[in-house]
């Protein structure tokens, strides 16, 4: 799977990506999207270099939230997760599982 999907999927699920953050291009939901594979893919695709320098500048942007975010509530639990760091920890299992 692609690093892009990792980071449109965390960047969904960190930072309310496409609709509170602009980070990434919107078109990085229906490129690297669940079920979404390079076969489908048209056009403007990210060059490898813009990837890598994206996914640099998410590691920084997730390192800045603090402890008092990650103990917020969610407004809607999530796959069992109630907080937002419990969250987090979801999506870095599902990560590392696949």
């Amino acid at each position: 799977m692609p690093a892009s999907f990792f980071k449109s999927s965390k960047e969904q699920t960190m930072f309310g990506f496409p609709h509170v953050t602009t980070h990434l291009p919107t078109n990085y939901i229906e490129l690297y999207g669940n079920g979404t594979k390079p076969a489908d893919w048209t056009g403007n695709i990210s060059a490898m270099d813009q990837i890598i320098v994206q996914l640099k500048g998410q590691l920084t942007r997730l390192k800045q939230i603090s402890t008092e975010q990650l103990d917020q509530d969610l407004d809607t639990p999530f796959l069992g997760c109630k907080t937002v760091g419990e969250l987090a920890g979801l999506t870095l299992m599902y990560e590392a599982y696949d």
